[in-house]
């Protein structure tokens, strides 16, 4: 997962519900809590495409209550404003 947003989302919303995202770019998303994974080149260098369809890179993880996948978009905010603050 590129994000705790991410992390915290069923696997069909993951990345947007994109199965693909960038990785190599070291900018950091604040909002999300992690590395921006939605540019594919930044200052010059290209980043990698991890595609989450290709064998071994699935993107499904856990899901459900104990992972925190069913809280709602409030409380996921709310975790991750909490976990910035450790």
């Amino acid at each position: 997962m590129p994000t705790l947003w991410d992390l915290l989302t069923t696997a069909e919303r993951r990345n947007g519900g994109k199965s693909v995202f960038y990785v190599g770019d070291l900018a950091y998303d604040t909002l999300r809590v992690g590395l921006r994974s939605d540019e594919p080149a930044a200052d010059g260098r290209i980043s990698f495409a991890f595609d989450t369809r290709e064998p071994g890179n699935s993107n499904q993880g856990h899901s459900g209550k104990g992972f925190g996948t069913d809280l709602s978009d409030t409380d996921k905010r709310a975790l991750i404003q909490y976990l910035k603050m450790r």
